[in-house]
């Protein structure tokens, strides 16, 4: 095994040299070649291998600064890599690592070295291609690559909640002093500026909806168009740009951290009043966190009259919860001659959508409700200090998805009118047995205020409601 391991690496040798990487086998298990506070690292063992930079060579607190600001910037870096990477704090050690796995074999796929050793070489080049600009804006050399440094702009280092005035923010990464976009053009940022209190005026009528920002592009009179900010917006991955979102406008700023825009609808046309009342067209854009949170500053609004809200009757709703059977089954019938809700509700999928979601609510401290005269005919339902939910179940097949869902919303949309004279918040959800396979459902029920869940996401989205974070 001795031999075939040298022979392994004189010849993954021989490979790197005529890729140009300088690197030398260290007669452990990887081709390294260390560049200032650097190491770059092919790295092979019997049955796999993976491309890596290692940050070690400064001091702990240097390298943890290094490596931090290289991740704060992780998304970019993603997007010219083509896949994410793995990014590795060792608690206790200096070492900082940031890898990619090979699809190729290890040392024992003799049968293939070469191309294991081809597929590791282009890793290591891709990821140097993806990290150059961070590297450069960080100062750091990197001479095997001709990599210089340029003092001119300045690595990312600001991290969610963090306050910064508008002022230093231009000066150190660029962009506008004024207005809600400011796309740099010295470092790859376009920032994106939010304050409901100052925006209204303007028609800039920026919301959350779930987990979903919807921003308002920029304009101020007439019909907005996607050009200028709003296109700096619309293709700043394309450009290799990261969207950066602030709170506030001017002043001291608040920033809340980086946004992607959604795959399935990035923005759409809506109606404000521009700044001297006309009624007029903007662009909104629907972007959301890129690590998929939301905010600490964003919060489920709390009921703002509960002194409106008598008690008795009138200010409650709904009854104990009674598990629904999943051993009943639909016979088939002629189509409408009976309720089709009455026909789903027979249906096992709907009965365990909506018996998970009751042990969900259970299991969180929330007794789940049914209902109970005067209130419309709802699946499910709680009461919570964040105000009153309202739950439609639907099962889903691939033939019946799009009618169960249409006759979900309109059904919950129902429910929310009926109750929303009765208390000032309500929530209306649509649970349903599966993620829907078209995804337009997702952003639909957005729009309309409906929070659409399926199992998989009860604690991911529901959490968030049940605590008001």
């Amino acid at each position: 095994m001795l031999d075939q391991r040298q022979a392994f690496w004189a010849t993954f040798e021989r490979a790197a040299d005529d890729a140009s990487f300088p690197g030398r086998w260290n007669h452990r298990t990887s081709i390294r070649h260390r560049e200032g506070p650097l190491a770059w690292a092919a790295r092979v063992r019997d049955g796999d291998g993976e491309a890596e930079v290692l940050v070690e060579y400064s001091t702990p607190d240097e390298n943890a600064a290094i490596f931090r600001g290289l991740r704060g910037n992780r998304s970019a870096i993603a997007r010219t890599f083509g896949e994410a990477l793995l990014w590795e704090e060792v608690p206790g050690r200096r070492r900082f690592r940031i890898a990619t796995p090979t699809r190729m074999g290890g040392i024992r796929n003799d049968g293939d070295w070469a191309g294991t050793q081809r597929a590791l070489l282009a890793d290591l080049n891709r990821l140097e291609m993806a990290l150059r600009p961070y590297l450069r804006l960080a100062g750091i050399k990197n001479s095997w690559s001709g990599l210089e440094p340029d003092s001119s702009e300045q690595l990312w280092d600001l991290e969610p909640g963090d306050l910064i005035k508008r002022t230093d923010l231009q000066a150190q990464y660029g962009g506008r002093r004024q207005g809600g976009i400011a796309g740099s053009a010295i470092t790859p940022n376009v920032l994106v500026f939010s304050d409901p209190r100052t925006g209204q005026r303007y028609g800039y009528l920026d919301k959350w909806e779930g987990a979903v920002f919807h921003y308002v592009g920029e304009g101020q009179l007439g019909d907005q168009s996607m050009t200028s900010g709003n296109k700096g917006i619309l293709e700043h991955a394309e450009r290799g740009k990261a969207l950066r979102v602030f709170k506030g406008v001017r002043g001291t700023v608040r920033y809340e951290g980086e946004y992607g825009l959604e795959a399935d609808e990035p923005w759409y046309f809506s109606e404000a009043r521009d700044r001297t009342g006309a009624l007029r067209k903007v662009v909104v854009f629907r972007m959301r966190p890129i690590d998929g949170g939301v905010p600490a500053s964003v919060a489920i609004p709390a009921p703002t009259r509960p002194a409106a809200v008598p008690p008795g009757p009138i200010g409650t709703f709904g009854q104990g919860y009674a598990p629904a059977s999943e051993s009943a089954r639909s016979t088939p019938r002629q189509p409408f001659a009976v309720d089709p809700n009455v026909v789903d509700r027979g249906t096992v999928g709907h009965a365990r959508t909506q018996n998970a979601l009751a042990a969900y609510l259970t299991a969180a401290g929330i007794a789940p409700l049914r209902p109970k005269p005067p209130d419309p005919d709802f699946d499910l339902g709680w009461s919570h200090r964040t105000g009153w939910y309202v739950v439609e179940v639907k099962s889903l097949t691939e033939q019946n998805e799009a009618r169960q869902l249409r006759l979900a919303l309109g059904q919950v949309l129902d429910y929310h009118d009926a109750l929303s004279r009765r208390h000032p918040i309500v929530r209306a959800v649509i649970a349903v047995e599966r993620r829907p396979r078209d995804p337009r459902w997702v952003s639909l029920c957005e729009r309309h205020g409906v929070l659409l869940v399926w199992p998989e996401t009860f604690g991911a989205v529901l959490s968030r409601v049940l605590t008001g974070s």
